[in-house]
This record gives C-alpha cells, structure tokens and sequence, in this order.
C-alpha cells in the first residue's frame, strides 16, 4: 500500500500530528510550503477520488492548541468575537468545550496527543 500525509498548518499542530502519523505508519510527508507539491496532490485526489469516493472517506478528528500570543489579528479578531457570543449566553450554558475556550482566552493551551492517533492508526493498517 502507498501511503502519502498531506496536511496544512498554520500554528503547527497539523504538522505536528502528520509527523507521528507519518513516522508510526513510516510513509512519506508532503511538505504544504511548496506549491508544487499541493497542486500535485490536488490534481491527484481529483482525478482518483470521484464524488461517491469522496462521500465515503473516513474522517478522525484531532484536536489541535491555540497560542494567542501567535494569532494573527484576522484570527484574534474571530476569537474576540467568539468569545463575547460565549459570554452572552452565560457561562453555565455553554458546553463544557466551550467553557474550556472561555477559560484558556488569551493564554496558550495544547490538545494534541499522539495516543488520539490510535483509531486513524489502526483504520489504515487494516486497509487491504
């Protein structure tokens, strides 16, 4: 089986996920700074993926890290905004993610965790 990691980070927690997932599976990582090589891999999806493919690709979700301190001012203007719509609706009405956003505000919190890796991990190695 040929296995390529594509990603996209902005803040690095993208890159660091593709990393361990490409170091546990040892397979190739596709560098998203060179142009060249995003348009490849997106040339390649569309010809390979058809619509119905695309419907059925399985999703894992990894949560990621904020470091207020790197954001840029589009990106802390949306948490801004964000935040204020949180604290209209109260904090103990929130979800308990949410709460969590309201209390890392502005500080720097990191989620990623390899182990969170385990059912992408095992979803690919059972690929024929």
């Amino acid at each position: 089986m040929n296995i390529l990691v594509s990603y996209g980070s902005k803040y690095g927690t993208a890159k660091r996920y593709a990393q361990w997932i490409a170091e546990e599976l040892a397979c190739g990582l596709a560098d998203p700074e060179d142009p060249e090589n995003v348009a490849h891999i997106e040339s390649r999806l569309e010809k390979v993926l058809t619509p119905e493919m695309r419907e059925k690709i399985r999703q894992f979700h990894l949560r990621g890290g904020i470091d207020y301190s790197r954001l840029g001012l589009t990106h802390k203007a949306m948490m801004a905004m964000l935040r204020r719509v949180m604290l209209k609706k109260g904090y103990d009405n929130l979800r308990s993610e949410d709460q969590m956003m309201l209390d890392t505000y502005g500080g720097t919190v990191d989620f990623t965790n390899r182990e969170s890796l385990a059912p992408l991990l095992n979803y690919v190695r059972s690929l024929p």
